[in-house]
């Protein structure tokens, strides 16, 4: 995979957040990773959440802008060329990898570095390294979703990070232009398509699968307070979420923070 680095700055804050939103095109390739807080990107294939460790690229010539909720985000942008790029955009939610890329980019600049970075013989090895590393990920990664997961499940997830908790199989049917009965068939067309147990994949579990793993993420990789976490993700108070994640897990958020595990 050869990569070669042409821009990279890292921003925090609402920079943008008011202003004329106009789609911004280029003939190369853009690494968006959220290094704390969240963002959107508005592409024109859909739009992208992006919260603490996710990472989303853009392949040449995506239409995209950017919209920053608040002012509690900090953000790397690299442009780049590339041997190899997915034909659409992709997006790395949290993991290791993803942290440790992190780390990687924050090892090559001073703590209050922003916008623009100088690109340096010495930087440029190790941002070209992370670069290369990365699109190895995205283009496996698009390969497989192709292959092995419906589309229908990426839709209904990517629903779920728009709208947390406050949605139920009915919302994400009307979010995605179609009725419960269609986004019910749709489904279980894809588990007769792909051979999976109606037994273990449905709408809701689904839905509540990736409610979890958006608890999980901001238990384990943020100091958010539980009431915090419960108005990030739409519940309607922290007893409800408690309760909620307790019910799906057999533990309360408290006891997953302390153990530092996910549940089995």
């Amino acid at each position: 995979m050869n990569v070669k680095l042409l821009y990279w700055g890292r921003s925090w804050g609402s920079a943008s957040k008011s202003g004329r939103r106009q789609f911004e095109y280029h003939p190369y390739c853009q690494l968006e990773v959220c290094e704390s807080g969240h963002f959107f990107m508005q592409t024109d294939h859909g739009k992208f959440v992006l919260q603490t460790g996710d990472m989303l690229l853009l392949p040449p010539g995506t239409g995209h802008y950017v919209i920053y909720p608040d002012e509690n985000n900090k953000f790397y942008s690299l442009k780049f060329e590339s041997s190899q790029a997915p034909a659409e955009p992709a997006l790395i939610l949290n993991c290791d990898f993803n942290l440790w890329c992190i780390k990687s980019l924050n090892f090559c600049h001073s703590e209050d570095a922003r916008h623009a970075m100088p690109i340096t013989n010495d930087n440029r090895e190790i941002v070209e390294g992370v670069l290369g590393l990365c699109m190895k990920r995205f283009v496996l990664k698009s390969g497989r979703q192709r292959s092995n997961e419906p589309e229908i499940f990426k839709k209904i997830r990517d629903t779920v990070l728009f709208s947390g908790a406050a949605i139920n199989v009915e919302c994400c049917a009307e979010r995605l232009n179609m009725s419960a009965p269609q986004l019910n068939y749709q489904f279980s067309k894809a588990l007769k398509e792909y051979a999976l147990s109606p037994e273990e994949f449905t709408v809701k579990k689904l839905i509540d699968q990736a409610i979890l793993y958006q608890i999980d993420r901001y238990l384990e990789f943020t100091d958010f307070s539980l009431s915090t976490i419960a108005e990030q993700l739409k519940f309607n108070n922290v007893y409800t979420f408690s309760r909620y994640y307790k019910r799906l897990t057999g533990i309360s958020p408290r006891q997953r923070r302390r153990s530092g595990n996910h549940p089995q």
